[in-house]
């Protein structure tokens, strides 16, 4: 073999090397490497940003009755999350609440039930949400509230509930009564 062909597969073999080395220490696409995680429980604070989320009540349905008097009823399960969000240093729109599944479903709020809202700082933001969720997917499934994005996504928190959600019994009667979110002066 010529100096030059070995040259040439030399070359090949450090090219390959390189591919097998980036290969194995990327991280795994399917993993949100862009938010540090704050996992709680039910009535547990979750710290983000400039916000403290307290979630204080988790229930099941299969109807609803909003504050204006509007019924919500579903052949699925309606997940009834109450809440509670301080918010500390700069106002929040609350853009980024949803519902995730065990196998990575996600799920965004009803509108018909307007929970969270803009919250300006030095104010708590207190309502329920209610999502729509197919029975199966329900056991498991977690409230994220994630920072709010700009033009870019950027490295970040996100606070993720465990909302302890079961399906081994029958969801609360409804329709269950949904009151109007209240603002309250945070302490």
């Amino acid at each position: 073999m010529t100096r030059r062909v070995r040259a040439g597969w030399a070359t090949l073999l450090v090219c390959l090397l390189v591919v097998v080395l980036v290969s194995a220490t990327a991280p795994d696409p399917a993993a949100d490497v862009r938010r540090a995680h704050a996992d709680v429980a039910v009535g547990q604070v979750g710290r983000l940003d400039h916000v403290e989320v307290l979630v204080e009540r988790v229930r099941r349905s299969r109807s609803v009755t909003t504050a204006t008097e509007r019924q919500l009823d579903s052949g699925a399960t309606l997940v009834l999350v109450d809440v509670r969000a301080a918010v500390r240093g700069e106002s929040v729109a609350f853009r980024s609440v949803r519902l995730e599944t065990r196998d990575g479903h996600r799920y965004e709020a009803r509108p018909e039930v307007p929970a969270l809202t803009t919250t300006q700082p030095g104010f708590t933001r207190v309502g329920t949400l209610v999502f729509e969720v197919p029975d199966a997917r329900v056991a498991g499934a977690r409230l994220v509230v994630d920072s709010e994005q700009g033009a870019y996504d950027v490295y970040s928190r996100a606070v993720r509930v465990d909302l302890a959600l079961r399906t081994d019994g029958p969801p609360e009667p409804g329709p269950v009564s949904v009151t109007e979110p209240l603002l309250e002066v945070t302490p």
